[in-house]
């Protein structure tokens, strides 16, 4: 039914209570080319390249507030693994004043089992609800598989960000 919204009228901020009080959800494409083979990737916020190493521009993130990584969808173009293959989908982190070339922490991680014939198929991972990283901090996400996937391969991927407003750096 209709429902009347007052809101304050002296200056201030209005801002909605429950679980997801201050929370904005954003979809990222991050899509590559590439044969995958079993070395961990990283994959691209902005452009077209995936990287293998989780500092580079194109795959990290300075968060400006703190988040998660909700979701991520791949669904490959060509696939022929010469076996069943595992993929893991991992969240990574770089806290600030910290050298960006020293190891990052791994984070949660989720997998998933392909079979050798999983051409076109849409494959979802799903972490849970805990925060993955602070305002501040770097973060990238990475894939790998435990099977080479043979030949090279568009890779059509989502990410999903859960970005926490009520931490926000410029309120600082």
């Amino acid at each position: 039914s209709n429902k009347t919204i007052t809101l304050p009228d002296t200056t201030g901020t209005a801002q909605l209570q429950g679980v997801s009080a201050g929370k904005q959800l954003q979809a990222f494409s991050c899509n590559f080319y590439d044969n995958i083979s079993t070395t961990t990737h990283y994959l691209p916020f902005k452009d077209i390249n995936e990287q293998i190493y989780s500092y580079q521009d194109e795959v990290s993130m300075l968060a400006p507030c703190d988040g998660r990584v909700v979701s991520v969808t791949l669904r490959p173009h060509s696939v022929v693994f010469a076996s069943d293959s595992t993929l893991t989908v991992q969240v990574h982190t770089k806290p600030a004043n910290s050298n960006i070339y020293a190891t990052w922490t791994a984070g949660e991680s989720e997998s998933i089992v392909a079979q050798a014939t999983d051409d076109h198929h849409v494959f979802h991972f799903a972490f849970s609800n805990a925060k993955h990283f602070d305002s501040t901090e770097s973060f990238s996400v990475s894939l790998k598989s435990s099977v080479a996937a043979g030949g090279n391969s568009f890779w059509y991927v989502t990410v999903v960000v859960e970005w926490d407003w009520a931490t926000f750096l410029g309120e600082t």
